[in-house]
C-alpha cells in the first residue's frame, strides 16, 4: 500500500469506520480510536491511555471498533503488557492498528499476534528523510563513518542527545537506515547495504 503520507491514516480510518457504520445515525457512538504521544508524557504512551481506551470501548455496543496507536514503539512497558492482555484474548468486534516505523521495537509477543504490513509513502525512496537538523546531521555522520572515527562519534551523539529527548539515539538509528536505504536506490551502490 502506498499514501500520500502516512500521517493521514488515522484520518482515514476514522472516515472509513464512520462510512460503513452510518454514524450519523447515532453520532454519539465513535467507532475509531486514535492514541499518541504526548509531550506531557515524555513523548510516551502510558499504561493509563490504553487502560481508559480499553474500558472505554468494553462499555460500546457497537459492532466494529477500530483503535489506531500512532508511534505504538513508544508504548511505556505497562501500557504494552495491558495492550498484549486484549491482543492475547481478542473479542471479535475490536480491530486494532499499530502503527511504527519501528517494528523491531515492539516486544515480540506483541508482533507474534499481529499481522504486519510494510507500508510506505508515496515517492519514499526519493524524498529526504523528515528529522530534526541535529538528528539529520548526526545520522549522515554514522552512515559514513569509519571504524577507527566511530568512539569519538558515539562520543559526539552521547553528548548531543537531550535528557527530555529518551529516543534520541533511536531516532539517529531511524534516520541513518533511512538514508542507507535511500542512498542505495539512487546510487546502486553496494557500500550503503553493508
Amino acid at each position: 500500500m502506498y499514501f500520500e503520507n502516512l500521517s493521514e491514516i488515522p484520518t482515514l480510518a476514522a472516515a472509513y469506520s464512520s462510512t460503513i457504520f452510518n454514524l450519523e445515525k447515532n453520532p454519539n457512538i465513535h467507532t475509531t480510536y486514535l492514541i499518541e504521544p504526548n509531550e506531557k508524557d515524555n513523548n510516551k504512551i502510558p499504561v493509563e491511555a490504553i487502560r481508559e481506551i480499553l474500558t472505554h470501548i468494553n462499555s460500546i455496543q457497537t459492532s466494529d471498533i477500530f483503535v489506531v496507536i500512532n508511534h505504538a514503539e513508544t508504548l511505556t512497558p505497562s501500557a504494552t503488557s495491558a495492550l498484549l492482555k486484549t491482543l492475547e484474548e481478542p473479542k471479535n468486534h475490536y480491530h486494532l492498528a499499530l502503527f511504527t516505523k519501528t517494528p523491531n521495537r515492539l516486544l515480540d509477543t506483541i508482533r507474534s499476534r499481529s499481522a504486519i504490513f510494510y507500508l510506505k509513502e508515496k515517492d519514499y525512496l526519493k524524498t529526504t528523510p523528515e528529522a530534526d537538523p541535529k538528528i539529520f546531521e548526526l545520522a549522515k555522520k554514522l552512515l559514513v563513518v569509519s571504524a577507527k572515527d566511530l568512539p569519538p562519534l558515539a562520543d559526539e551523539i552521547i553528548k548531543s542527545t537531550p535528557k527530555t529527548n529518551p529516543n534520541f539515539f533511536y531516532q539517529i538509528l531511524d534516520t541513518t537506515i533511512e538514508l542507507a536505504e535511500k542512498s542505495y536506490y539512487k546510487t546502486k551502490n553496494p557500500i550503503f547495504l553493508q
